[in-house]
C-alpha cells in the first residue's frame, strides 16, 4: 500500500515542471493501479501461507495483522479514480463511476488500513526489541501478555477511531494530489463559511499532517533504535564468543602440554600414589585429568562452529537490519515528504 503512494508521490516530485498536474496523467492512475494491486496479492499470499500452517505464534499474529491491513489499504488504492463521484470536478485521466458513498468507503479503508499498518509495524519493531537484543529477552508468553496484547488494541482502537473521527467530518474526499479518496476538502480549499456545499474544510489536510508526520517520525526512530540494538546485541555476543572459543584453545594448548603421554599423570606431579594427590589415580592423575579434559572437549570441539556461526549470523543481521531501515524509507519516506511540503501551504 505505501509502496503505491510512494512510487506515485516520487514520479509527481519528478513531473513537477510539466504543464499538466502529474496525478491528471495516466501514469499517475496506472502506477497506483499496478503496485497496489500486486502489494494487495502479496499480503493475499502472506494470509493464506500463515492461516494454512496453523502456526500463530507472536511473530505469525503480527504478521497475519500487517498482511489484513495492507490488503484493505492496497485495495483503496488499486482502485484509483473509480469509487470517485462521476461528476468528480478533477480531470483525472480515467473515469469515475462512483459517488459520494463510495468514494467515503474508500477512503475510509484506506485510512484505516495504512493506519493499523503503522501500528503493526511499530508493534513488529518492539516485537524484535524484546526478543532479539541481549537487554531485554522477554518470553513469548510475558510478551504476549503485557507487550502485544495492550499494544494490539490501542492500535486497533486508533486505528478506527481516528479515521472514524475524520469520516463523521466529510472529509473523504477527491483530491487534486491523490488519484484515490482521501482526506481533502472538496473542492479544494473551500470553506463552509463561503461555501455551503464544502465538504470537510480548509485546512483539514493540513492537521492531518500534524498527526501524521510525527508519528511516522516516532516509528522510524524506534525501527532505527530497534535494529542498532539488535546488531549490537549480536556484535556483543560474537565477542563474547570469540573470548570463550580463544580460552577453551588454550585450555586444551595448556592441558595436552602438561600430560604425560606414558601414564596421564602431570609432568613434575610426584610418583603417582593414589593417596597423595601428586599426580596418581585419584588426585588429579589419570581420573581427575581425564575428566577435566572430557568435560572441556565439547567446548574445544563446538566453540569454533559455534564462534563461525556467529560471525556469519552477525553479517547477516546486519544486513537485514540495513535493508529493513531503507525499505521502510523508501515506502513511506516520500509520503512524509509530501505531507511535510503540504503542510506547509495553505488548504
Amino acid at each position: 500500500a505505501t509502496a503505491a503512494t510512494t512510487a506515485t508521490a516520487a514520479a509527481a516530485s519528478t513531473a513537477s515542471a510539466s504543464t499538466t498536474p502529474f496525478y491528471f496523467t495516466t501514469a499517475a492512475v496506472v502506477i497506483p493501479a499496478v503496485t497496489g494491486s500486486v502489494s494487495f496479492l502479496s499480503s493475499g499470499v502472506i494470509i493464506y501461507v500463515i492461516v494454512r500452517s496453523r502456526i500463530y505464534s507472536t511473530y505469525h499474529r503480527i504478521m497475519l495483522g500487517t498482511s489484513i491491513a495492507d490488503c484493505v489499504a492496497s485495495l483503496a488504492i488499486a482502485l484509483t479514480t473509480l469509487p470517485m463521484p462521476k461528476d468528480v470536478i478533477y480531470p483525472f485521466a480515467t473515469r469515475s463511476f462512483g459517488n459520494i458513498a463510495t468514494c467515503e468507503a474508500q477512503g475510509l479503508a484506506y485510512a484505516i488500513g495504512n493506519t493499523f499498518l503503522l501500528y503493526m509495524s511499530f508493534l513488529l519493531n518492539v516485537f524484535y526489541l524484546c526478543t532479539l537484543t541481549r537487554w531485554f529477552r522477554l518470553k513469548e508468553g510475558r510478551f504476549q501478555w503485557f507487550v502485544e496484547l495492550p499494544l494490539f488494541v490501542a492500535s486497533l482502537l486508533i486505528s478506527f477511531l481516528l479515521p472514524l473521527v475524520y469520516f463523521t467530518r466529510e472529509v473523504m474526499n477527491p483530491s487534486p494530489n491523490d488519484t484515490f479518496c482521501s482526506i481533502y476538502s472538496y473542492p479544494q480549499g473551500c470553506s463552509r463559511d463561503t461555501n455551503p456545499l464544502c465538504r470537510g474544510d480548509v485546512g483539514i489536510r493540513e492537521k492531518f499532517a500534524k498527526a501524521y508526520v510525527p508519528t511516522m517520525i516516532i516509528i522510524f526512530t524506534t525501527l532505527l533504535v530497534t535494529m542498532i540494538l539488535i546488531v549490537l546485541s549480536f556484535h556483543l555476543n560474537e565477542r563474547v564468543l570469540r573470548k570463550r572459543t580463544t580460552t577453551a584453545r588454550n585450555f586444551h594448548s595448556l592441558t595436552t602440554t602438561n600430560v604425560s603421554p606414558d601414564n596421564g599423570s602431570d609432568s613434575g606431579s610426584g610418583n603417582g600414589s593414589p593417596v597423595d594427590g601428586g599426580g596418581g589415580v585419584v588426585g588429579g592423575g589419570v581420573v581427575g585429568d581425564s575428566f577435566t579434559r572430557g568435560a572441556r572437549m565439547d567446548d574445544i570441539t563446538t566453540m569454533p562452529h559455534t564462534f563461525r556461526r556467529a560471525q556469519e549470523t552477525k553479517r547477516v543481521v546486519t544486513r537485514q537490519a540495513i535493508m529493513y531501515i531503507l525499505a521502510f524509507f523508501f515506502s513511506h519516506g516520500f509520503s512524509v515528504l509530501s505531507y511535510v511540503d503540504l503542510r506547509s501551504r495553505n488548504f
